[in-house]
């Protein structure tokens, strides 16, 4: 009788810790992407010129500050898709900002799964997954309630109605969408803060409920633009014009993610949010970006080109205010979302969840090997690291590195390993069994192709041109 007491009451004891979990409200998610940030742009990393952050350093003051978190690519579109789908670009055919599918319509994405949850979900930014004539892959069919957008690489910042229409195999100046509709004219102001504007409303909105925001940031994306007032505040600095500028964007940039902080603490749920900051690759060097030590820039496998700024906050969950020295990547995210909210992948993923890192409930590297891959299209080569030890083949640089000993990626190593250099390319070359070829499938390019004209009609009825705006 006594045994069955205390099963009875051991029993009770799970049920109620149970209801108490299910009583916790859910943690809102936010990832604010920003677009070609070096690892030296935030205050809070290391970097040999000025940056000035204060906001962004909020949320690694809150949270993890990730010393060597990597995108999954070197430019834009494959490194989305990694991040929104957690799996490899090169599984996914994903290698250029050319590719038209994004991510396969049978693997879901961070958007899909918290929709699938009851979470609320927005996407205020650049989109540029793929999809501009695959109705099945625009945000509003990817799992997005609230979708303010536009398909392409670049805009202009100050004219927002600048677009080419949906132009494919082109970067730049696309129409923003509202919904599924194309705004024709908008001319409120600077894209960033109009950005920020349009997030902090969805924020307004969805507060009292469970929310998951995606801001895709344009910022610092060529064409390099700012107010005046803004690029005078830097001058003095005396850095080139396009480093000026840059600071400057940044300056914006910060403002709006502090407004952004802001209204979640007046609504008390700052501390349950988790808050997902970093860059979808590394800086482009000639665009006034700064890299901090690290070789390379964006488009090429060295540090410079994937090694970006990374945060994790979360203050209900994890606990904040620290350092995180071992190697992750933006495929880590989809998985660590899922499992803060206690949600089941649909199919396996590449990345792993980092919250048992975070909590200590795991030791050791969440990654042992990372891969990349440029793809034969992309002709940008590869690039495997494999404890500290990375074997890079890119425009800017080929060779094998100990980035414990030389982050910079100086010293070839090849001549002194030469074990090492095979081995690492042997382990490659297994990885990329998996990969696939860049998503141009026949039926893709059919859609493409019979959209054509009704792309010269668009263009005719709003007469878009690619022309900058005010700088």
């Amino acid at each position: 009788m006594k045994k069955n007491y205390v099963t009875v009451l051991a029993t009770l004891s799970v049920l109620s810790y149970g209801n108490a979990r299910a009583k916790e409200p859910k943690p809102n998610i936010i990832i604010i992407m920003t677009d070609d940030m070096g690892y030296g742009d935030i205050s809070a990393n290391t970097h040999l010129e000025s940056a000035n952050t204060p906001n962004i350093d909020r949320i690694a003051q809150n949270g993890i500050l990730f010393t060597q978190g990597y995108a999954s690519a070197a430019m834009c579109l494959p490194s989305r898709v990694g991040m929104l789908s957690g799996c490899y670009p090169a599984h996914q055919g994903a290698y250029t900002v050319n590719s038209l599918q994004g991510v396969p319509g049978d693997r879901m994405i961070i958007s899909e799964y918290l929709k699938k949850e009851g979470y609320a979900t927005g996407v205020i930014g650049k989109w540029h997954v793929g999809g501009e004539f695959i109705p099945w892959q625009r945000p509003l069919q990817r799992g997005f309630d609230r979708a303010f957008w536009w398909f392409d690489s670049t805009h202009d910042y100050w004219r927002a109605d600048i677009g080419r229409s949906e132009t494919w195999g082109e970067c730049g100046y696309a129409p923003i969408y509202d919904q599924d509709k194309i705004i024709p004219k908008y001319n409120t102001g600077y894209l960033t803060s109009d950005i920020g504007t349009q997030s902090i409303a969805f924020i307004e909105k969805n507060h009292d409920k469970p929310f998951f925001l995606y801001v895709p940031h344009h910022c610092a994306h060529v064409p390099l633009q700012v107010s005046k007032q803004v690029y005078d505040k830097y001058a003095p600095l005396g850095y080139g014009k396009n480093t000026t500028v840059t600071r400057g964007m940044y300056d914006v940039l910060d403002q709006y993610v502090g407004k952004l902080l802001d209204k979640l603490k007046e609504y008390g749920i700052l501390e349950n949010t988790m808050i997902v900051f970093m860059s979808d690759n590394g800086g482009g060097e000639p665009d006034g970006q700064l890299n901090d030590v690290f070789r390379g820039g964006k488009f090429t496998f060295l540090e410079g080109g994937i090694r970006v700024p990374f945060i994790i906050s979360c203050p209900s969950k994890i606990t904040g205010n620290r350092i995180y020295n071992y190697p992750v990547m933006n495929i880590d995210i989809l998985p660590t979302i899922l499992d803060l909210v206690g949600s089941k992948l649909e199919k396996p993923v590449d990345g792993v969840s980092l919250l048992p890192y975070l909590n200590g409930e795991k030791k050791g590297e969440p990654h042992h090997t990372l891969y990349w891959s440029g793809g034969l299209e992309a002709k940008s080569g590869f690039a495997i690291r494999k404890g500290d030890w990375k074997l890079v083949s890119t425009d800017a640089g080929v060779g094998l590195f100990n980035l414990k000993d030389d982050p910079t990626e100086l010293y070839d190593m090849r001549s002194k390993h030469p074990e090492i250099a095979s081995e690492l390319k042997s382990d490659f070359e297994n990885w990329d069994k998996k990969s696939c070829a860049q998503s141009f499938s026949p039926k893709i390019l059919n859609t493409w192709h019979s959209a054509q004209d009704s792309v010269k009609k668009l263009n005719r009825k709003y007469h878009y041109s690619s022309t900058f705006g005010e700088d």
